[in-house]
């Protein structure tokens, strides 16, 4: 069987996404091991206007500007932020390396 994924890397719901992607796979793996599965991954860019964070300048990473919320007040020292609140709606941790 072969999957094919289109996702854009920076967006935290396809991150989500794949996350659910690979637990599913784990399941399928289990009940079908002789079935094999190939995961294609293809780049899709979901807003081809948005400005280019390179990390060198201060200010908005990528997520930050994609979806609304701030990165570096919702990590691990802020549990009630904006990357706690995508984890929880995506049943999913390990968002942007919070825990």
């Amino acid at each position: 069987m072969r999957i094919d994924i289109w996702s854009d890397v920076i967006c935290p719901f396809c991150w989500i996404g794949k996350r659910h992607l690979e637990a599913a796979l784990d399941s399928f793996r289990v009940e079908h091991p002789d079935t094999e599965v190939e995961v294609a991954w293809r780049a899709y860019e979901l807003d081809p206007s948005a400005p280019r964070v390179t990390g060198d300048e201060p200010g908005e990473t990528s997520v930050e500007m994609l979806v609304g919320i701030s990165v570096s007040s919702s990590g691990v020292g802020d549990p009630g932020g904006g990357v706690a609140e995508i984890e929880a709606a995506g049943g999913v941790e390990g968002f942007c390396g919070s825990a």
